[in-house]
């Protein structure tokens, strides 16, 4: 009886991680299509140059002169964000000469990628991360971000990572991301100090 339970409940595991699978293959599916039609209904990335790309895409081309930005472009680059992103903008131009729709197609694939990740890592039984896709989705200035040169995906994609590292208690590796993240946009600041809040409230508690 106990054998027979055991593969009876093998059974029903196995048959859960194939309808999970099967879930999660459905879902990066709807996404590439989703995907596809958001990169037409954008004009495939080639519209004029608009709000923040006004100022942002004349930097990116200032750190596409060179493979190294020099000390002074980095002190006198005459933007609020923190320069990461505009270098990564920069060397992509300086490889590809793609203009502005390199740097859009990048933020879009990485959006793919970030939605991407969230289904893979996600907890198949219960499929929240259908829940926490939609609600990336409906966010309004993801969309936006991602489909314009803007330094918010990237940033926004290195914090997953930073996040996906802590979890698996790789800190070397989820400390470099965050860097990364900081340094593609300050604000990114607020993850991994709200990690070190945690931690440190966490440890006071044991302590106690």
């Amino acid at each position: 009886m106990c054998g027979r339970g055991w593969v009876r409940d093998g059974t029903i595991d196995e048959l859960n991680d194939m309808g999970n699978s099967k879930t999660k293959l459905i879902t990066i599916s709807a996404l590439l299509i989703l995907y596809f039609i958001i990169f037409n209904l954008f004009g495939q990335l080639g519209f004029p140059i608009r709000k923040d790309e006004i100022h942002y895409w004349p930097v990116s081309l200032k750190f596409s002169e060179d493979w190294i930005p020099s000390v002074d472009l980095l002190k006198n680059y005459d933007e609020l964000s923190t320069p990461l992103s505009f270098i990564i903008f920069g060397t992509i131009e300086h490889l590809f000469h793609g203009g502005i729709f390199a740097g859009r197609l990048l933020n879009l694939i990485l959006s793919l990628g970030i939605l991407s990740i969230i289904v893979f890592i996600g907890e198949g039984r219960n499929r929240k991360y259908l829940c926490s896709v939609i609600g990336v989705l409906i966010y309004p200035y993801f969309i936006g971000c991602s489909t314009h040169l803007y330094t918010d995906i990237i940033a926004t994609f290195f914090v997953l990572m930073g996040f996906i590292s802590y979890l698996n208690r790789l800190n070397l590796m989820s400390c470099l991301f965050f860097v990364l993240a900081i340094s593609s946009r300050q604000y990114m600041l607020a993850f991994p100090l709200g990690i070190f809040i945690f931690e440190v409230l966490n440890l006071i508690r044991v302590c106690l």
